[in-house]
């Protein structure tokens, strides 16, 4: 059973402006682009992955990292948050720049 949830909480969820998704940090994503002036159209692709600690009772969940492709750059903004949704911090990569 611990390697099927290993498994599990290492797979992406893909997150789409259009799709409704069953992760309640997809909001909080969404809210963390519009304050960044990032409109929905500019996004390609955005993907939640589980953050987890290993070797605590088997991998603990910790939190949040999701990886935003952008139209109007090349590379990725990521976005880490705590597993209550709240944003920790932003970073941008490649030729994404975070303001």
């Amino acid at each position: 059973m611990r390697a099927l949830i290993g498994t599990l909480l290492a797979v992406p969820v893909l997150i789409s402006p259009t799709a409704a998704i069953a992760k309640s940090c997809k909001a909080a994503v969404f809210e963390e682009l519009e304050r960044l002036g990032i409109s929905r159209d500019d996004i390609t692709e955005a993907r939640l992955y589980p953050v987890v600690q290993p070797n605590v009772g088997g991998g603990r969940l910790i939190g949040w990292e999701a990886w935003i492709e952008r139209k109007s750059c090349d590379g990725q903004i990521v976005i880490n948050l705590r597993t209550s949704c709240n944003v920790r911090d932003t970073y941008g990569r490649g030729d994404c720049k975070v303001e």
